[in-house]
């Protein structure tokens, strides 16, 4: 251990040193009922000093959600347990206090609590009121809670403001949680960079029965949660609600007048996994909700093991090993968790598009028309789950139809051929939701917007007139800031509702604040902050240690990703232009709407490739490689302020 210190440079060491530092600031859900559990506990007892006929003491109780009045409460448990006879009378939040009032056959009340600096006592002030004395060991305050006016006032009392026993506990706890986390670490560097090594297991291909395999687990966890856990609000609220109501038959029938009557941008496919697990599920007498849970864990299967490898392949003619693919796996139980679960088609629609763009660079080799064939199908159905795509499958076929007119001529007739294919797949399985737009009167092959698709307006000029209106959103928790909150604000009415020529105008007034808007909005879009689909409001701990715990996870991937990608000279051109064209035209056009984690996933998983095939996959192969990284460059250093930075951001949007 002391040759992998005196080895590492002197940015190694700063960036290991921050890091630590990081995680352990972290920590305070840990510390903070340690200390307080070290503390003694000390005698407090309150009780009306002068005999005024009259007068009383009164102590309120304040609710605040996060951080409950603990002496109070405290007070209440002993009066309730002794009979002190104080009267305690509850409120209604909001309308009237919560409090304990001394009687003429009171007592003082004497409990024994724990020292801290914000423990206090809110005394009512007025014209009834008494003088009290409180004593907190050997501190005794006296208060006069007479006050000659009509309005009454409230007092707060700090018992042990000035004491410094809890402040200095937390500090020797901290350096003792420094110290062994520091000393862990080392431990674990130690062992990471000189005595891991993979087995030939990890070292090769994943097989079919990986994909069986990372089914089952899948599934099994999947159920887990359904079953022993419970899952919030499950099919319950939101979108998710609203998919897993909405079928394809309707009394055991397709009833395109049905259909044509939901949500316009919403094609076709959207219904159609729902429908296979209730169809399913009613006739064998199992319940739909598991058989939906075994048709995504596979379909999560089969692109985790099979076709991101094999796009892997295609790109660079390099064979994925099994250790470059398990961090998908792991990424989808952390950070991804509810995708097992929930009945939302941005999961769907994120797998045929991925499907889609393998489909794409395979025909670019091979020319093959039943290549082309998969390929327009797969483009077709991911437009029908999130119309959001068809931007960027136009952008990757422009693409294609420049790399192949840079080609022989002789290899031109064969590619037009697999074109016509592929358009014809493509078209074909766009003519159910032609039908179902014709009951529209809309002339159409895919799912479209429309001037009263939502709240009698174009969804999506709803959604960006929205999010200039009330800043950004990331369900279940709203982002934003003053300056995203008062773009519109600035030049027209926030209740007005905006035509796209408005909108526009509003962009264009301040260019660089567009592009700040743009900037923040993919800060938030890829924070994500639990792995619930609907958690509910004020349901995520993104301020508490587990919620940090959460975002240094998912900022330690995405950095790593992004980082691989600047760096490892080994990525090929294709993928340097895959995700380009995936960030500009599938991920930006968002930014420009309100968004959500799942809106920008494509972005997620993309980042999530590199990180899986450029970062983990040469670290884990290659002793020397991991030793530079670490040893060597800035990248803990760089990692510890870009978690620090987006922290930090991340607190300046929720807060």
């Amino acid at each position: 251990m002391k040759e992998m210190i005196k080895e590492t440079s002197q940015k190694g060491r700063i960036g290991f040193f921050l890091l630590i530092l990081l995680i352990m600031a972290c920590l305070g859900d840990v510390v903070n009922p340690i200390a307080q559990k070290l503390l003694l506990p000390v005698p407090v007892t309150i009780q009306r000093t002068d005999q005024t006929a009259g007068r009383n003491v009164t102590i309120l109780y304040e609710e605040y959600e996060h951080n409950p009045d603990e002496l109070f409460l405290e007070l209440k448990e002993e009066n309730d347990a002794e009979s002190h006879a104080w009267k305690y009378t509850k409120g209604d939040l909001g309308k009237s206090w919560t409090m304990l009032s001394d009687t003429p056959g009171s007592t003082a009340l004497t409990i024994t609590t724990k020292r801290s600096p914000r423990k206090y006592l809110t005394l009512l002030c007025n014209r009834g009121g008494g003088i009290v004395q409180i004593q907190a060991g050997e501190k005794v305050i006296t208060v006069d809670c007479y006050k000659d006016q009509e309005k009454s006032e409230i007092c707060r009392v700090y018992l042990f403001e000035h004491d410094r026993r809890l402040i200095l506990v937390k500090i020797a706890i901290y350096s003792v949680v420094f110290l062994l986390v520091f000393v862990g670490a080392l431990i674990l560097a130690d062992l990471f960079l000189n005595k891991t090594s993979m087995s030939d297991f990890f070292l090769a291909p994943p097989k079919k029965a990986d994909i069986a395999g990372c089914f089952a687990i899948l599934f099994g966890i999947a159920v887990y949660q359904y079953k022993v856990e419970g899952i919030p609000n499950y099919l319950k609220v939101g979108d998710e609600a609203g998919y897993w109501k909405t079928t394809l038959f309707q009394n055991g029938k397709l009833d395109l007048d049905f259909l044509a009557a939901q949500f316009s941008p919403r094609g076709y496919w959207c219904y159609v996994p729902q429908t296979i697990a209730k169809e399913i599920g009613e006739r064998i007498g199992i319940d739909p909700s598991i058989l939906w849970m075994l048709m995504v864990t596979f379909s999560w299967s089969i692109l985790i093991m099979a076709f991101f490898p094999k796009l892997y392949q295609r790109m660079t003619q390099k064979q994925a090993r099994r250790l470059q693919v398990i961090p998908f796996v792991i990424i989808l139980l952390t950070t991804w968790r509810q995708l097992l679960t929930c009945v939302l088609m941005d999961a769907y629609g994120m797998m045929a598009f991925w499907f889609f763009l393998y489909g794409l660079f395979q025909f670019l080799e091979d020319k093959k028309a039943v290549t082309a064939v998969w390929t327009g199908i797969s483009a077709s159905v991911a437009c029908s789950f999130r119309s959001a795509y068809f931007v960027g499958i136009i952008g990757f076929v422009v693409y294609a139809l420049i790399l192949l007119w840079k080609e022989k001529k002789e290899t031109h007739k064969k590619a037009v051929i697999g074109m016509l294919a592929g358009a014809a797949a493509f078209v074909i399985i766009c003519l159910p939701q032609l039908a179902i737009n014709l009951h529209r009167d809309h002339a159409g092959l895919l799912a479209h917007d429309n001037p009263h698709a939502y709240y009698d307006r174009y969804v999506t000029l709803w959604s960006s007139d929205w999010a200039l209106a009330n800043g950004n959103i990331a369900y279940p928790l709203l982002a934003t800031d003053d300056q995203m909150r008062t773009m519109k604000n600035k030049s027209y009415n926030n209740e007005t509702p905006l035509s796209l020529e408005q909108l526009l105008d509003i962009y264009m007034e301040s260019p660089v604040e567009t592009l700040m808007l743009i900037a923040k909005k993919l800060v938030i879009g890829f924070d994500q902050k639990t792995n619930i689909a609907h958690p509910g409001d004020g349901a995520v701990p993104w301020r508490e240690t587990v919620g940090m715990i959460f975002s240094l996870w998912n900022y330690f991937v995405l950095f790593s990703g992004m980082y691989a990608f600047c760096k490892n000279k080994e990525i090929v051109a294709k993928e340097k232009w895959m995700a380009g064209l995936v960030f500009v035209l599938t991920v930006l056009p968002q930014t420009f709407m309100k968004i959500e984690w799942r809106y920008v996933m494509i972005g997620y998983f993309l980042i999530y490739y590199f990180f899986a095939f450029y970062f983990v996959g040469p670290l884990l192969q290659e002793r020397k490689k991991r030793r530079t990284l670490l040893m060597q460059t800035d990248y803990l250093m760089k990692l510890s302020i870009f978690m620090f930075v987006c922290l930090t951001l991340s607190f300046l949007f929720l807060a």
